[in-house]
């Protein structure tokens, strides 16, 4: 660039700040014509008539009392923190009977049946499994290769490198 081409740049960059300045001095003084307008025809406190209280519609959807806790009996939770429950059994029971007969749909688990029994597993165990079944079901959504329980378990354990 040459100095003629410098001069022309900042002679238009005056004319586009002394152009904001204008439409920042239009912009102010309609804001307060807008606002002496606004003076004018709110009326005076004397003239202005009481705003109803509104209602909302909504509050008469709900009804607000208490629920009754005894009209249905409750299974008793003290006293079974480590054995079961008889009356979680019994209730159990019921919705069993309740369902009898009834077609259930396939399990969406891809698992040959009886590879694995979680019934047997200790905790930790479960928990890996669980694991185990999440990073299947990512890497099957992301479109890698699956991994078996026997090759995920050395790959989490460190004994081979991937």
């Amino acid at each position: 660039m040459n100095k003629e081409q410098l001069e022309r740049i900042a002679n238009a960059l005056g004319a586009i700040s002394n152009g904001f300045a204008q439409i920042s001095n239009g912009l102010a003084s309609l804001k307060l014509t807008v606002k002496s307008m606004a003076k004018a025809e709110t009326p005076s406190a004397e003239t202005e008539m009481p705003k109803p209280i509104a209602k909302s519609a909504q509050l008469d959807l709900f009804d607000f009392r208490a629920p009754d806790y005894g009209a249905k009996p409750r299974a008793p939770e003290r006293g079974f923190e480590n054995e079961v429950n008889p009356a979680h059994v019994a209730a159990g029971a019921i919705g069993g009977r309740a369902t009898a007969g009834v077609k259930r749909a396939a399990s969406p688990d891809r698992r040959k049946p009886g590879t694995v029994n979680v019934d047997r597993m200790d905790v930790q165990a479960k928990r890996e499994y669980w694991r185990w079944a999440g990073d299947r079901k990512a890497a099957r959504k992301a479109g890698c290769r699956v991994l078996g329980w026997d090759e995920w378990k050395t790959l989490k354990q460190g004994l081979t490198n991937p």
